[in-house]
């Protein structure tokens, strides 16, 4: 009987620590940070996943969210939304634009309508 308790304490130690950090984050959203901007948003890591973008100030108009390929490469559309002062939009399963684990993603705004704030999440 002992063995059998010893056996089992072992193997909760090692899996447990495992199973908490995964249950962690899934199915929350990791804040990515606040930018200003007038016509494009810095990059923003993603994971994969489902990625949010929510319009804090500016104007009403179409963002499309894009991956971020280098300096000589085109930018993969991933989704263009329109979006008001106060909305969010989600970019559902985008994993197809990760590599190595993680994706960059940018805001392109379609016209010159001034500066917007914009939060990102993950």
């Amino acid at each position: 009987m002992q063995k059998w308790s010893l056996a089992f304490l072992l193997v909760m130690c090692v899996c447990l620590p495992f199973s908490h950090s995964y249950a962690a984050n899934s199915g929350k959203w990791d804040y990515k940070g606040t930018q200003t901007f007038k016509w494009f948003s810095n990059a923003v890591k993603s994971g994969g996943g489902d990625f949010k973008i929510c319009l804090k100030s500016g104007p009403s108009c179409k963002y499309t969210l894009k991956k971020a390929d280098g300096f000589n490469n085109a930018s993969d559309i991933v989704g263009t939304r329109c979006l008001s002062k106060g909305k969010c939009t989600n970019f559902k399963n985008v994993n197809k634009y990760v590599d190595d684990g993680q994706a960059e993603f940018f805001v392109q705004k379609d016209a010159n309508t001034g500066k917007e704030t914009m939060s990102f999440w993950d």
